[in-house]
């Protein structure tokens, strides 16, 4: 759950699709006075998965469904029929609680409970019918169903076999393959699978592992004695083996894990919601495949105990992966460092408050830029009254700042300095008093109109 909602790291050696056979993971080797840090390990192992196939059962074909409900919802017949590879037909009934005997019917339901929607989720193994051998065909195989009654708009039928609801329902039978593979596996110091690529075909046969043909048992502490048997195992735990799963509801509450990891994954609560319409086979049958095959893998890894051969953990070729330093600074010059380039901030900041504010209407890089500042000024007139130039003009000055053009109009540049009105701006050739060049006060007596 924490690891489809959150993102959790998967439990040591497994994957999305497979648990791995783990290896010793020893501590790095000390050069000299360095000692690395052991990263990563890779090495070649075995690792083991299944392939699921769910389809859709149907009235008809090969996965046939009999689920009939009476009247009032509280007797349900319930039952599977399947063409096996060999071409016999194995028959898979309802299997019951401890306190109950197997059985295609049900009949101590609750009713239908008030309401004009109401659900039904059916996750089970069966058990196959008297007198039939299906090889534990039956005991292996997951049912996944989901069940809508709705209020029917007339009831057409007195027969207690006919419900008085409209019922739609979609059923899978969900079948398992046993992969088993060699593999070029990374994993850290904590056995967590880093990367994992496949190098050979997966086996083909199952003997060396499950060397005996066994019976059908619930005990998960216990090696499992075929492939068959570990099948059994684990469908029987992810569908609550000896829980009475059939109950009507009218809220969106699941009642079962698989369904409730499936929500998560999808989102949603239309699966368990009596107002949704029943899931689509193409809609959820890839989904419950994709969680039985993680399940699968979490269940070998945590159970390990099912295996019936030892595995001593050891490979014949694996490589240590370490973290080595390689750039080495001492750490005086590493602080002298960050003092310098701490001074160069400070130095930097220092330099952009306090440089001179912008006082041109326009920067002066062209020509007739340069013009447009006296071109309506007096001093652009002594000059034409003066052809000799500056000779002559006695002690006339001339300022930058605002003034009233011989055009009536306000502007700002050179003019005569008697017209000129000083600019609110500072001077960065005006000098300090002694008292610092930050926190000392503008001599006053310097001048504020410049060029």
């Amino acid at each position: 759950m924490s690891n489809i909602t959150q993102g959790t790291a998967l439990p040591a050696w497994i994957d999305s699709k497979f648990f791995y056979i783990p290896f010793e993971l020893q501590p790095g080797p000390v050069l000299g006075k360095q000692a690395l840090v052991l990263d990563a390990i890779r090495g070649t192992t075995t690792g083991f998965g299944v392939n699921v196939t769910c389809t859709q059962l149907q009235s008809t074909g090969n996965d046939i469904l009999q689920f009939d409900v009476n009247r009032n919802g509280s007797n349900i017949q319930f039952s599977t029929s399947h063409t096996l590879e060999d071409g016999k037909q194995a028959k898979c009934i309802y299997r019951r609680s401890a306190n109950h005997t197997a059985t295609e019917t049900t009949n101590d339901l609750f009713p239908f409970p008030d309401g004009e929607f109401v659900a039904l989720e059916v996750v089970q193994t069966m058990q196959a019918s008297a007198n039939v051998s299906d090889g534990g065909f039956c005991a292996s195989n997951m049912i996944m169903g989901w069940v809508r009654a709705d209020k029917a708009d007339q009831e057409t039928s007195s027969s207690v076999t006919i419900s008085a609801r409209n019922i739609s329902n979609t059923f899978l039978s969900c079948t398992q393959e046993l992969l088993i593979g060699q593999f070029d596996l990374t994993v850290d110091t904590g056995g967590r699978v880093i990367q994992s690529n496949q190098t050979s075909d997966f086996a083909t046969d199952t003997a060396s592992y499950f060397p005996a043909n066994g019976t059908f048992s619930t005990n998960i502490t216990a090696p499992v004695s075929s492939e068959t048997a570990l099948f059994q195992q684990t469908a029987a735990l992810m569908a609550g083996y000896g829980v009475f799963d059939f109950a009507w509801h009218n809220d969106s509450f699941t009642s079962d894990w698989m369904n409730s990891l499936l929500g998560m994954m999808i989102n949603s609560t239309s699966l368990v919601d009596p107002a949704s319409v029943v899931p689509s086979v193409t809609f959820i049958a890839p989904k419950v495949e994709k969680l039985y095959e993680q399940l699968f893998a979490v269940l070998l890894g945590l159970n390990t105990q099912v295996f019936p051969v030892a595995h001593n953990g050891q490979v014949a070729d694996a490589q240590a992966i370490y973290i080595e330093t390689r750039i080495f600074v001492s750490p005086i010059m590493f602080k002298f460092t960050v003092v310098i380039l701490l001074i160069h901030l400070i130095v930097a900041i220092m330099y952009y408050m306090y440089r001179p504010r912008r006082f041109l209407p326009r920067m002066p890089t062209s020509l007739a830029s340069i013009i447009a500042f006296v071109s309506a000024s007096r001093a652009l007139e002594d000059f034409n009254e003066k052809p000799e130039g500056l000779e002559g003009l006695g002690d006339k000055r001339f300022g930058y700042g605002r003034f009233i053009g011989t055009d009536g109009k306000t502007h700002v540049g050179i003019e005569q300095q008697r017209f000129v009105v000083p600019l609110k701006s500072r001077n960065p050739e005006v000098r300090r008093r002694k008292w610092g060049w930050m926190f000392g006060k503008e001599d006053e007596r310097q001048p504020k109109t410049w060029i």
